[in-house]
C-alpha cells in the first residue's frame, strides 16, 4: 500500500490543521500545564528538543521561535514533509532548528542515545506501522529525567463506545479507512491502528512495556488527546 502522507495535497491539509492546533491550543493552553510548569521553565531556559515525525516541522517552527534559547531537532522520513519543512524553518530565519531525514542511517531519534530533555510526539502514532519502536527510540533518546510528551486522537476503547461518545464519529472511521490505515499498513506486519486506535489502554501499555513508568493525561479536548511520560 502507498503512505499517502507523501500526497502534497494530503500533506497541505494536514499542516494546516495542526498550524491552528499548536497556535490556539498547545502553546498557550497546554504546554504550561506539562510538570505544573517545569517542562516551560526548562525550554525558557535552554534544553534540547526532539520531535518524532515532525511533518513540515509546524510545532517545532512555533517553539523555536519562542525559546530561543533551546534547540530543537526534527526528524522525518516523508521526503514531501521535509522539503516543506527545510522551507518553513528558512522562512523563519531559524539557526536553533535541525531537520533530519530518518530513512538516511544514523539519522534516527534512536541513534541520539540519552540526547534530548524533551521529545514530543504529535498525531503521529496512530499511523505508524511500528508504534512501539518509535515508543523505544524515544526512550532510548531522552535523558534520564526527560519528558515524553504525546498527542494523539482521543479515541475510546471500542467503536461503540467511540460511536456514542465522539463528535462525527464516522469522519472519523472515514478517515481511517481511506488515510490512515493505508499508511498504517503500509508493510505487511504493520500495526493498523488506524486513527482510534490509539486508546488509554493501548497508549499506557505501550508506553509501560517501553520502559515509561510515569503516564498521565495532561489535556484533551475534541481533537486530541496529550499524555505526558517519564
Amino acid at each position: 500500500m502507498l503512505c499517502r502522507y507523501d500526497e502534497p495535497d494530503v500533506a497541505e491539509g494536514i499542516d494546516r490543521q495542526h498550524t491552528t492546533a499548536v497556535r490556539d491550543a498547545f502553546i498557550p493552553k497546554y504546554l504550561p500545564k506539562a510538570r505544573d510548569g517545569k517542562v516551560l521553565e526548562m525550554l525558557q531556559r535552554g534544553c534540547e528538543v526532539a520531535d518524532l515525525g515532525c511533518g513540515a516541522g509546524i510545532l517545532l517552527v512555533s517553539l523555536a521561535a519562542a525559546f530561543p534559547n533551546s534547540t530543537f531537532h526534527g526528524f522525518e522520513i516523508s521526503t514531501v514533509a521535509l522539503e516543506k519543512a527545510a522551507y518553513n524553518v528558512a522562512s523563519a530565519r531559524l539557526s536553533n532548528l535541525f531537520l533530519h531525514d530518518a530513512n538516511t542511517p544514523g539519522e534516527q531519534l534512536g541513534d541520539r542515545r540519552e540526547q534530548f530533555d524533551l521529545v514530543l510526539i504529535y498525531d503521529v502514532l496512530h499511523d505508524s506501522t511500528h508504534p512501539a519502536d518509535l515508543v523505544k527510540q524515544v526512550r532510548t533518546s531522552l535523558k534520564e529525567n526527560g519528558v515524553f510528551l504525546l498527542a494523539d486522537i482521543p479515541a475510546r476503547p471500542s467503536v461503540r463506545e467511540n460511536l456514542l461518545q465522539l463528535d462525527a464519529p464516522a469522519t472519523y472511521y472515514g478517515f481511517s479507512a481511506c488515510l490512515c490505515m493505508s499508511c498504517s499498513l503500509s508493510t505487511s506486519d504493520g500495526a493498523g491502528l488506524g486513527t482510534l486506535g490509539f486508546s488509554i489502554p493501548v497508549a499506557q501499555e505501550m508506553l509501560k512495556s517501553n520502559g515509561f513508568n510515569k503516564v498521565e493525561i495532561l489535556a484533551e479536548d475534541k481533537s486530541v488527546r496529550w499524555f505526558l511520560a517519564q
